[in-house]
C-alpha cells in the first residue's frame, strides 16, 4: 500500500540539485546516501497542500517546471533558485511558520518575507504553484487550509497551469 500524506504544510530539508533532493536519515555521517527525483514524487495525494523545500536550486528557473509530475493536488512548492547559506538560515523555519499563521501572510508572502528576513542577497528564494480559477492558491493564507472540497485534486477546481516567481532574498 502506498504512503498517502495527511498534513496540509510539510518541511523537507536536503541538498537538491536541480532534478533530485538529496538526504540523509544519519546526519552524524555528513552523507546524503537517500534522494527522492522529480519524476518519482506525488505531493497532494491526500492532503498535503504546501511543501516547503529546504534544498538549493530545487526551482532553478530553468529546470522548475521538472517538477510538474510531482502536483499531486499539492499547491505549490516554496524553496530556492540558487545556492542557500546553510549557516545562515537558522531562523527560516520560525520564521516562516510565524509569518504563515499570523493571518497577514499569505503563503507566497510569508515565504518571501521569511527569507528575505533571514537571508542575504546571494540567496534567490523561490515558488512554483498550481493555479486554479483565480490563482487562489499563490494567495492562500493558514486559514484557507485544510478543506479537501477546495482542491484540484478532487475535481473542485480546474488546475489552470502553474506560476514560478523568484527574488533575492
Amino acid at each position: 500500500m502506498r504512503a498517502r500524506d495527511k498534513v496540509d504544510v510539510a518541511w523537507l530539508s536536503g541538498h537538491g540539485p536541480q532534478t533530485k533532493i538529496q538526504f540523509s536519515t544519519d546526519h552524524d555521517t555528513g552523507t546524503h546516501d537517500e534522494e527522492v527525483h522529480y519524476s518519482e514524487v506525488e505531493w497532494g495525494d491526500d492532503d498535503l497542500e504546501w511543501i516547503i523545500c529546504h534544498a538549493c536550486y530545487m526551482l532553478d528557473d530553468s529546470t522548475y517546471t521538472n517538477w510538474n509530475p510531482g502536483f499531486d493536488g499539492v499547491h505549490g512548492i516554496c524553496s530556492f533558485e540558487s545556492a542557500v547559506d546553510i549557516v545562515s538560515t537558522g531562523y527560516l523555519g520560525e520564521y516562516s511558520a510565524d509569518y504563515f499563521t499570523d493571518g497577514n501572510h499569505a503563503v507566497y508572502e510569508a515565504w518571501e518575507d521569511a527569507t528575505t528576513d533571514t537571508l542575504d542577497s546571494s540567496n534567490k528564494g523561490a515558488i512554483y504553484s498550481a493555479i486554479g480559477e483565480d490563482e487562489g492558491y499563490y494567495y492562500y493564507h493558514a486559514e484557507d487550509l485544510g478543506d479537501p472540497l477546495d482542491d484540484y485534486y478532487t475535481g473542485a477546481i480546474s488546475l489552470y497551469g502553474f506560476r514560478y516567481d523568484k527574488w533575492t532574498c
